[in-house]
This record gives structure tokens, C-alpha cells and sequence, in this order.
């Protein structure tokens, strides 16, 4: 099946257009006529369809609908998969809308997990409770005594506790609202203590379980260099920096590049979309006929963070060549010591690149 679309304004674009199904990405809200194209290599079969697109909201977004649900254990008649549809109770309603654990001998814990495809940097969630029995009861379904979350570290693969944690609120009524320092993983987990009453412990139910995104401020500059006639391989993920400085990456698809942009010198910028945000990535690709000689200049990078908070640092700087030409390449950065970020004011950081053996300072 090939996908073609006519659009009014931005054009959206196709993760596989050739797939018989595949993902549409819109940059800008407005209405897209998708043309959908089969063929079997004698006849061929188009039909059109409206879609209203829509681009990713600013500020924080709810990322638990995109997650995978599982838990420790389910009630046959319950469903893991209720917590992140969009729609909850604190009681009543059909069973099959909540995930619930009453199995007659309930044990003291039981958790509730969310994974992602790839990480998500979160910073607060909401739990709504559903219950049948009262708490202390012993029986039925009950709001726990307490709860608490956890994320997997990705750099060490176990689970750790989340920064900053504000109350784990047991309200029956509602949502119960979480914040905490932001994180990227992959995955999150609840755990809860169930209630206990006449020596027995009541079975735990969630009606829905939201988590909370940031969006980024911005996303970095991108330069890629590429040979006359070799069409450069984009990245697939760009550096963003959010509002307290943090720095983290996100997905970006890009439109195809042709053999023709790159067949002779020149340069000439592609825009894309990225994940979760409305922001704009935008690379600039320099075609050049002959390696460059050497580096000119390097851009001066600012970074900002909190009082008492080592700031992130960039991973690559921009350099410009003799020939005009601009790349991004890795940078390794001085040791940042703790004094120099201890309170507000500005300070200086040295760092080095290195490219075909050439190593030059990385201006203030």
C-alpha cells in the first residue's frame, strides 16, 4: 500500500509509506486528505480519507495511554488494560473497567506497572482509586493504606527511587496528584500496601492511572556533512532542553532525502517532527565534494541549570570548517566543580573536540 497525502500548510509525514499500515505524524493542527494507493502490480485501487491532525500539546501530556499496563496480579474478572483507557470511576460500573486484586488470601503488596517503547521523562502522575469495602474492613476492595512509585534507571537497569517525591495522597474521592523530580525511563511502577483489618488484608483497585510528561523549551541545532552523491543518515533523536536546564532527547522523523539535494556542492535544510512536541526540528545538511581541511571556528554553547544543581552539559558542539561547511561533533567538557554552581551567577567551562586528529579548545 503506498500512502500519499495532499495538505493544507505543513505536510505531515509517514513512518513507512509502503506498509500496509503505518503511523501518521502531524506538525501543525489543520485537516489532511490522506490518499491511500493498493496495487498488485497490475491493477490499482485509491481511496481518500479526511483526517483532522492534530500536533502535540505544550506543556506536560499524558503519556500513559501509549504505555504497555501490567501487574503482579489481575482479577479474571478485571482488566490490567482499563487503568490508562481515559476513563475512570472510584466505584461502581462494569468490572472489566478496573484493575482489581481480590483473589480471597490477599497479600500485603501488589504493584502496578507502565512500560514504554522508548523513555519518557516524567514528572507527576495521578492515581484514582476504585473500592467496594471500606478501609480496615479486611474485605472486598479496599483504597490502600499507602502507595509509592518507582522508575527504572537506565543506566543501571534496577529500580530506584523517584527525586523530590511530593505526598502519595489515599483520598477514596477523585484523583490522587503526585509530583516528583523529572526522570526519563521506560518504565514506572506502583506499589501498594493494601489495607489490613481483622487480621486480613483487603484486595487493591485502580480505576485509572495518568503520568505526566514535560515538554521541551527547546531542541538543539542540528549540522550533518555528507559526501557529493551519498545521502547523509539523519539522527534519529535530538537533544531537547527543558525549563529548569535539563537536557534529554527525543524522536524525530524525517522526509526522505533525494539523490538530487545531494549532488552537487551546496547546502539545504530539513524540517521534521518530533515526538511529544510541537517544536520544530530543523537539520541543516552540507554537501561538499572534498574533506574539509580543518576546523574555523566552534560555537560557544550557554547552559542554564538551578542553584546547587550540576548543570547538563551538551554531548556535541557545532563546528564550522574552512570550507564553509558545518558539523556537530562529540565534545569532552572540563570537570565541573560543585562551588561553581553552588549559587546564582555565571561561570566558564573548557572542552576539547577532536577530528582527524586536529584537537581544538572550545571558545568561552
Amino acid at each position: 500500500m503506498d500512502g500519499r497525502l495532499g495538505t493544507r500548510g505543513r505536510s505531515p509525514l509517514l513512518d513507512d509509506p509502503s506498509s500496509a499500515t503505518t503511523v501518521v505524524r502531524f506538525g501543525a493542527d489543520g485537516e489532511y486528505r490522506l490518499r491511500l494507493t493498493a496495487s498488485d502490480g497490475e491493477l490499482e485501487s485509491s481511496a481518500e480519507v479526511v483526517v483532522d491532525g492534530r500536533a502535540p500539546a505544550t506543556g506536560t501530556a499524558n503519556v500513559a495511554p501509549i504505555a504497555t499496563p501490567s501487574a503482579s496480579f489481575t482479577a479474571s474478572w478485571n482488566d490490567v488494560n482499563a487503568v490508562n483507557n481515559g476513563e475512570g470511576r472510584n466505584s461502581g460500573g462494569a468490572q472489566t473497567e478496573v484493575w482489581g486484586t481480590w483473589s480471597g488470601n490477599a497479600p500485603a503488596t501488589r504493584w502496578l506497572q507502565y512500560s514504554w517503547d522508548t523513555p519518557q521523562r516524567v514528572s507527576s502522575a495521578t492515581m484514582m482509586f476504585w473500592f467496594d469495602s471500606p478501609q480496615g474492613s479486611g474485605n472486598g476492595v479496599v483504597v490502600p493504606d499507602s502507595w509509592v512509585l518507582e522508575y527504572r534507571d537506565l543506566a543501571t537497569g534496577e529500580w530506584a527511587e523517584l527525586p523530590g517525591v511530593g505526598e502519595y495522597g489515599t483520598s477514596a474521592e477523585g484523583k490522587n496528584e503526585v509530583s516528583f523530580g523529572a526522570v526519563s525511563t521506560d518504565q514506572l511502577r506502583a506499589t501498594f500496601h493494601a489495607s489490613e483489618g481483622s487480621g486480613r488484608y483487603s484486595a487493591v483497585g485502580v480505576a485509572e492511572w495518568e503520568v505526566f510528561a514535560d515538554a521541551p523549551e527547546s531542541l538543539e541545532e542540528l549540522h550533518v556533512r555528507t559526501d557529493v552523491s551519498v545521502v547523509p543518515e539523519l539522527p534519529t533523536e535530538v537533544a531537547a532542553v527543558y525549563a529548569d536546564g535539563s537536557r534529554g532527547t527525543v524522536g524525530v522523523t524525517w522526509p526522505a532525502i533525494t539523490e538530487d539535494q545531494v549532488a552537487a556542492d551546496g547546502s539545504f535544510t530539513v524540517t521534521g517532527i518530533a515526538d511529544g512536541t510541537p517544536l520544530v526540528p530543523q537539520v541543516t545538511v552540507w554537501v561538499r565534494a572534498t574533506p574539509p581541511g580543518q576546523i574555523n571556528t566552534i560555537d560557544p554553547v550557554e547552559v542554564t541549570t538551578r542553584a546547587g544543581v550540576a548543570p547538563q552539559l551538551p554531548a556535541t558542539v557545532v563546528v564550522q570548517y574552512n570550507d564553509g561547511s558545518r558539523e556537530m561533533l562529540p565534545v569532552t567538557w572540563s570537570p565541573v566543580e560543585p562551588p561553581s554552581y553552588a549559587e546564582s551567577g555565571t561561570s566558564t567551562v573548557d572542552g576539547t573536540v577532536e577530528e582527524a586528529g586536529t584537537t581544538a579548545a572550545v571558545p568561552p
